[in-house]
């Protein structure tokens, strides 16, 4: 089988590590905007790999460089600036069997109309909560949820809205649509990763079943950076520390569970790929929602910048 990774960084790392783990003997491929030999070189040096890792992996840095083979898994953990037109590229140029795309989809809306270019059949996105005991847990007792609220001091609600969306859905299903989006964003600040940045605010998300989604990043929250969401509905409440991988349900007794890190988890992607029984979400699915709020969180956060007097642009769209 042949397995090509476009992105080899810390995500197409541990992509890999996963898959070559689970299926040494199969050809690995990958494709990086960054020089193989100084790839390979840093994470070697930085000590996350041994000096014969990347042995008999083939490096590129362009689309035109890459063999033409069937290419049974290709992953796309590249930044999110221009997925929509890389993933349009890749239908164009490579065969493929399925595509796991990371998340966010993509970063503008500029970007999101590249997604109507292509057939995204076989393709799915990385809401690796799909495959969480501790989200699973809760998804199976169909609770009937009403309302689904985080908060964290390091939520990042730009980078990681449509993973809160996903989870969501695993609670009230794809029928209910999207009715109103809601942003109050207060301040904007850079992000860890250099160039993108965040919000401090909330933002709101109601579907047609009555439930809302309700996402409230603040650096001086009283929860501190612990990720944790409180689940309410007629059965109950249910809190969760994603961070700690703690469930509270109504009994206010403790469940501890694994979390498990990507690492661990993109192997058994493909493995439920290959019998028909993969989790993830497909890219069809996820679109739905995602051009309904992208456009609504974009300006927002742009209208923000302009009332602040902020110029934070880039040419990379504004969060990673």
């Amino acid at each position: 089988m042949n397995i090509l990774i476009f992105g080899m960084g810390s995500l197409g790392f541990r992509h890999l590590q996963s898959l070559k783990k689970v299926y040494p003997l199969e050809n690995f491929f990958y494709l990086d905007k960054k020089n193989s030999g100084i790839l390979i070189k840093d994470f070697e040096s930085s000590g996350r790999c041994s000096s014969n890792f990347f042995k008999d992996i083939k490096g590129f840095q362009f689309i035109k460089e890459l063999p033409r083979v069937f290419y049974d898994l290709v992953i796309i953990s590249t930044t999110a600036d221009v997925r929509g037109e890389l993933l349009s590229n890749i239908s164009k140029e490579l065969d493929f069997g399925n595509i796991v795309i990371e998340k966010p989809i993509t970063n503008t809306t500029s970007d999101l109309a590249n997604f109507d270019l292509f057939n995204s059949d076989k393709m799915f996105v990385n809401h690796h909560r799909r495959y969480q005991d501790l989200h699973r847990y809760i998804s199976d007792i169909n609770i009937e949820a009403q309302k689904i609220r985080y908060e964290s001091g390091n939520l990042g609600i730009l980078c990681n809205f449509a993973h809160h969306v996903d989870f969501t859905r695993m609670l009230i299903g794809n029928e209910p649509k999207v009715t109103d989006v809601h942003c109050d964003f207060t301040k904007v600040f850079e992000s860890k990763r250099s160039g993108y940045f965040e919000v401090d605010g909330v933002l709101s998300v109601e579907f047609s079943n009555g439930c809302i989604l309700e996402l409230i990043n603040r650096k001086e929250s009283a929860i501190g950076e612990d990720r944790v969401v409180e689940i309410y509905s007629d059965f109950g409440s249910y809190r969760l520390n994603e961070t700690k991988g703690e469930i509270v349900g109504p009994d206010n007794k403790k469940k501890k569970v694994s979390i498990y890190n990507q690492s661990e988890l993109t192997s058994r992607y493909f493995s439920d790929i290959q019998n028909g029984i993969c989790q993830l979400p497909t890219l069809s699915q996820c679109l739905k929602d995602f051009r309904l709020i992208l456009p609504i969180v974009e300006s927002s956060v742009w209208r923000l910048l302009k009332d602040k007097e902020l110029n934070l642009e880039n040419n990379y769209g504004y969060f990673s």
